[in-house]
């Protein structure tokens, strides 16, 4: 999987890539670090947003995307 996901991102020429699942879903959450070590390794930037699907989250996550966007400028 890891792989799957830099090679994806580096065929559209992304700098970065933002992962999402839903909080406290072990088996996707278990997948973030190969993810993210693959990633780095690549020099491809990486945010992990976890949420409980709710619009109390939207908040937040928009604060933290706009953050990464801004540090892959």
């Amino acid at each position: 999987m890891a792989l799957d996901v830099v090679e994806r991102a580096k065929a559209c020429n992304a700098r970065g890539v933002i992962g999402h699942t839903v909080k406290f879903c072990d088996p996707y959450l278990a997948r973030m670090p190969s993810v993210r070590d693959a990633l780095k390794k690549e020099g491809l930037s990486f945010l992990m947003l976890e949420g409980d699907c709710t619009m109390g989250s939207i908040g937040q996550h928009k604060t933290r995307i706009e953050a990464f966007i801004e540090m892959l400028r």
